[in-house]
């Protein structure tokens, strides 16, 4: 559709004073369409006229043509967008623009509040749009978003259906003979699907297909409390929404290994330096995931616990891959049964800080790393394997939810939630790599966060539906 967006069936407001972008997801992206999820009518189009959001007035074109046209200005400031529409009515002639104007209490027509914007959160708000349930998808800011391990896992060829050949294919047989060049380009191209892939497939199809049903904020939900018989999110800024339901989708960040580098007489300490080898696939998190990849590659695993040495065991027995396990200064705290295992299966044990990662290509090729003495361990592919640095439920320790048990800091420790995804506070579920089943082990694959993310969303579903009969009926 290039730079034209069709937006949702619903009142038109020229006149109205101002409407906060929270209402409406995405206004603006860089280089490209304005996204807006609902209250617009659905046959007219936005069309980007001018600038990026830099705190200055633009002009917006709303209509079908150039005679049936409202401007609108937009500004932006570091919690958003915000829509202002220009104060002269619409167009007299202009059927589209008819109608009555924008119901405010939108408050009141929220069926489901979901926050997290991984695979997990996807999930749930493709599901929620296909059952019909009106949904604020709120998908956390640029800090959120970094900090989640959805962006550092991309390669998951390991599901059945999310293979590039599949795409390969189609587009080599519609190409047929006729193209030659463009068909040797399609055969050459690198064309994995990331989770980042799967994510922004469903916010198009949410969009193309189910109009309305969602809208995207783009904000950091600051906490979750009770309100009656509803939850209320409060987000950046003071807005707050209320629905029935809320689904917990804000996943886990993993420890990473720090880098202790030396320039001149100073060692600067940080993990920004491992970020462009996570973004090449020559840094990996998931075992599961990327663990076929190590097959006939040198290998190092990065982390001192026990989940580290069953990593290095298991790429050892099921790859045949050479693996060194880097402790990166930690004492390690595996038991001496797996030492023994590890000694066994050739795994070697080296301690000390890393000094240095060294790659090229931008981080996607991968020399090794240098410990401290200055001994060089050559690997092609590294797993990192430190545990959790944090599960992110902080928004909902205010309502009490129980968490598993263990020795582990709160921070540390996974949501506990029933078959259905719900949480011990009724109407609150959670899904993805933050939750723990209360009688099945912890599970966290993009199928398995897509099956749970389904389970609670058709909960809602059930209920609302529940009432509406029980209303039918007058039962209530």
């Amino acid at each position: 559709m290039g730079d034209e967006v069709g937006l949702h069936p619903g009142g038109a407001f020229a006149g109205d004073p101002q409407v906060l972008q929270s209402l409406f997801g995405f206004l603006d992206k860089p280089g490209g369409a304005g996204r807006i999820g609902c209250c617009f009518p659905r046959r007219t189009v936005l069309r980007r006229s001018a600038g990026r959001c830099d705190d200055k007035e633009r002009k917006y074109e709303y209509g079908e043509s150039p005679g049936h046209e409202v401007l609108h200005a937009a500004h932006g400031s570091r919690r958003g967008v915000r829509l202002m529409i220009a104060p002269e009515p619409a167009h007299p002639h202009c059927s589209v623009m008819g109608g009555k104007m924008l119901d405010r209490d939108i408050q009141g027509r929220i069926e489901l509040i979901i926050i997290g914007g991984g695979i997990a959160g996807a999930a749930a708000a493709l599901r929620a749009a296909q059952n019909h349930l009106r949904t604020i998808w709120i998908l956390g800011d640029a800090g959120t978003r970094k900090a989640s391990r959805a962006a550092y896992v991309r390669n998951i060829d390991n599901m059945i259906g999310v293979h590039p050949d599949i795409v390969r294919g189609k587009v080599l047989k519609s190409l047929s003979r006729d193209h030659p060049v463009a068909a040797r380009m399609v055969e050459e191209a690198h064309m994995h699907i990331s989770t980042s892939d799967l994510v922004e497939n469903a916010r198009e199809r949410i969009v193309r297909d189910f109009a309305g049903m969602v809208t995207e904020v783009a904000e950091r939900v600051i906490q979750v409390r009770q309100d009656g018989a509803l939850l209320s999110v409060e987000i950046a800024g003071e807005t707050r929404y209320v629905a029935p339901a809320v689904i917990l989708a804000t996943g886990v960040s993993d420890r990473q290994p720090v880098v202790h580098r030396q320039k001149g007489d100073r060692t600067l300490a940080g993990i920004h330096w491992l970020f462009p080898f996570a973004n090449q696939e020559t840094l990996l998190y998931c075992i599961r995931c990327e663990g076929h990849m190590t097959h006939g590659r040198t290998v190092a695993v990065i982390g001192a616990g026990a989940t580290a040495a069953e990593v290095s065991l298991m790429i050892c027995e099921r790859y045949d891959a050479p693996v060194t396990l880097l402790t990166a200064g930690e004492e390690p705290t595996w038991g001496e049964r797996r030492q023994r295992l590890l000694a066994a299966m050739g795994v070697e044990v080296v301690a000390g800080r890393l000094v240095d990662v060294r790659g090229q290509d931008k981080g996607a090729t991968l020399h090794g790393f240098t410990v401290e003495g200055g001994r060089n361990i050559d690997v092609e592919l590294a797993f990192v394997v430190m545990g959790l640095y944090r599960v992110a439920h902080r928004i909902v320790q205010g309502l009490g939810v129980d968490l598993e048990e263990n020795d582990l800091p709160e921070e540390e420790r996974h949501v506990l939630v029933d078959a259905d995804s719900e949480t011990s506070v009724g109407g609150l579920f959670a899904v993805g790599d933050m939750t723990r089943h209360r009688h099945r082990p912890i599970m966290k694959q993009v199928y398995t966060a897509q099956e749970y993310a389904v389970r609670a969303v058709d909960k809602v579903d059930a209920h609302r539906r529940q009432v509406q009969r029980r209303r039918l009926l007058g039962e209530d």
